[in-house]
This record gives C-alpha cells, structure tokens and sequence, in this order.
C-alpha cells in the first residue's frame, strides 16, 4: 500500500484512532511475544544440533574392549 492509500482509510474520530492505536499496539505485542518464543526455540534446537554432549556409552560394547584393556593392565 501506498502512504496516501493507508491515510484515506483512518478514521477522523478521536475515539476510534484510539481503539484503532491499541488494536494495532495489541497486534504488535503479541507479534513481539511470538518472536520471543520462536528465537527461544531455535536457540534449543541449535544447543541440541551443536551444544556440547556427554559421550554416551553402551555398558555392553566394553566388553569389546576387554581383552586390549587387561593387556595393557597386564604390561604396567
């Protein structure tokens, strides 16, 4: 929309400019709010994808490594 057409279409009535200024203030904060949590979204998501992690290991796959570990107790 062009300035001139967003001008034509207010009201002339203080009364209504009002309640059009805290629709429009309502409109933004509730905008604003959306972006907020939105960011805080991506923010855990991006620490899930790429944030530090605690190695995760399987008990049962160290029995894998058994005999290399009493090999290298044995040679200390």
């Amino acid at each position: 929309m062009k300035p001139a057409d967003v001008t034509a279409n207010l009201p002339n009535d203080i009364a209504q400019c009002h309640a059009l200024i805290q629709e429009l203030s309502s409109t933004v904060q509730e905008q604003q709010r959306l972006t907020a949590r939105l960011q805080q979204q991506v923010e855990v998501l991006l620490r899930r994808i790429y944030g530090p992690r605690s190695e995760r290991v399987d008990p049962g796959q160290l029995v894998l490594f058994g005999e290399e570990v009493a090999a290298a107790q044995e040679t200390e």
